[in-house]
């Protein structure tokens, strides 16, 4: 069972993000390895994160170990709450590909892979994560 993806600062395992049937994760895994080296992770909100889920115990995490921690693998099958997994998986996406994340909405605007691509098209996550908690 794959549930680590960033395993260390040189190796990344590819499994799926988001459901099929076509799917758009190894564009977003792409894009997140592309920002970790570029350095224009949201580590300060990634370490919040972590924090609020007492992940840490009190170190500063290195950008492998938010990107570990935060971006999961999607399973095809399971319990509500690891099906649901995808939908946390987009916002951490958006918060962390960029300090602004309108960069990670305005990227999957233009991947032709995503749904937010299709014009008119609205995800909705907002409503939903706050339906969640």
């Amino acid at each position: 069972e794959i549930d680590e993806l960033f395993v260390s600062d040189t190796e990344m395992r590819l499994s799926l993000l988001f459901a099929p049937p076509v799917s758009i994760s190894m564009s977003v895994l792409a894009k997140l390895e592309s920002a970790r080296r570029q350095g224009k992770l949201d580590l300060d909100f990634g370490n919040k994160l972590l924090r609020a889920g007492s992940v840490l115990n009190g170190d500063v995490p290195s950008e492998n170990d938010v990107l570990r921690h935060l971006v999961r693998a999607f399973k095809l099958e399971g319990d509500v709450p690891s099906l649901m997994v995808s939908l946390s998986t987009l916002a951490v996406f958006f918060s962390l590909v960029d300090k602004d994340p309108m960069v990670g909405y305005e990227w999957m605007k233009a991947n032709r892979l995503s749904f937010f691509s299709i014009p008119g098209f609205k995800s909705g996550i907002l409503n939903d994560l706050s339906r969640l908690s």
